[in-house]
């Protein structure tokens, strides 16, 4: 498993940096909001979802402006206000636009799926596959939800930012087939190419080796604040540490069984050449 430095999410960051340039300590800050420095730190470090009214008040203590005020206090709602709060998949269109805003506010994303390609890493045909795949949606909403999901996808192309996203996947998920052979190869390839981005990381879990878990579901930790779960009927972002918690260990234990780099290249180069065999079969 790579050595990652695990960095701030943007809202811990900015909230430190604003804290900083208002000259105020931990201890005044903690004052002035009526809190304690243990909790001012745990927001700056990235430990703790601040809620909306304590970064609201934090924005006042540190004289920001109106505007940054505004777009810290969204931040925290993004996560905070969802927490536990399941998410219908009829909203498709909206939690992609969400989940891209907590992409963006996150520096280290780390996503588990058992069955599918993550959402940032699939080709468009694959997005619409996904889409289009059983859900009880209108043709509107799929491809609001497929426009939604590309765009999200702009965020790999930032690459001199060290927001850093690592995604693990079991082999046996690329037998999964929602496309057909050809459009499956290529999915592969676009993987292969995915893996050399420096702001990237692809680990594969190989086939046949001895698992000491057993996932049943998808999951996206952003920093160690927030975890994005998908269930057959729904999403829900939990928050809570304990929650967080468990979710940092089983990534971390997945990511030991997984191989990354080259090895996970030429895991995805033979199964795109099966692919290519099965379609010029």
């Amino acid at each position: 498993m790579p050595n990652r430095p695990v960095g701030r999410d943007e809202l811990s960051r900015r909230l430190h940096d604003l804290r900083q340039a208002s000259g105020l300590s931990g201890e005044a800050a903690a004052e002035r909001v009526g809190s304690n420095q243990s909790k001012i730190s745990r927001v700056e470090t990235g430990r703790t979802v601040p809620e909306p009214e304590f970064v609201d008040a934090l924005c006042r203590a540190y004289r920001a402006g109106a505007a940054e005020r505004r777009e810290l206090v969204a931040m925290a709602e993004d996560v905070k206000a969802a927490n536990r709060r399941v998410v219908l998949r009829r909203e498709v269109a909206g939690f992609q636009a969400q989940l891209g805003r907590i992409q963006h506010q996150s520096a280290l994303a780390r996503c588990f799926s058992p069955v599918a390609i993550y959402g940032l890493l699939q080709t468009a045909e694959y997005v619409r596959a996904v889409f289009s795949s059983g859900k009880d949606l209108s043709a509107d909403a799929v491809e609001a939800g497929i426009q939604a999901r590309l765009a999200n996808q702009d965020i790999l192309d930032d690459e001199h930012n060290p927001r850093q996203f690592v995604v693990t996947m079991p082999e046996g998920a690329f037998g999964w087939a929602l496309l057909p052979p050809n459009g499956m190869a290529a999915q592969m390839e676009h993987l292969v190419e995915a893996s050399r981005r420096p702001n990237v990381e692809v680990g594969i879990i190989p086939w046949g080796g001895r698992a000491t878990v057993l996932p049943s579901h998808t999951w996206s930790l952003y920093d160690q604040r927030a975890v994005i779960v998908g269930t057959t009927t729904a999403t829900a972002i939990l928050t809570e540490p304990v929650d967080v918690a468990r979710y940092v260990e089983l990534t971390d234990e997945l990511e030991r069984l997984a191989v990354f780099g080259d090895e996970a290249r030429a895991i995805l180069d033979r199964v795109a050449e099966r692919y290519r065999r099965l379609a010029s079969s």
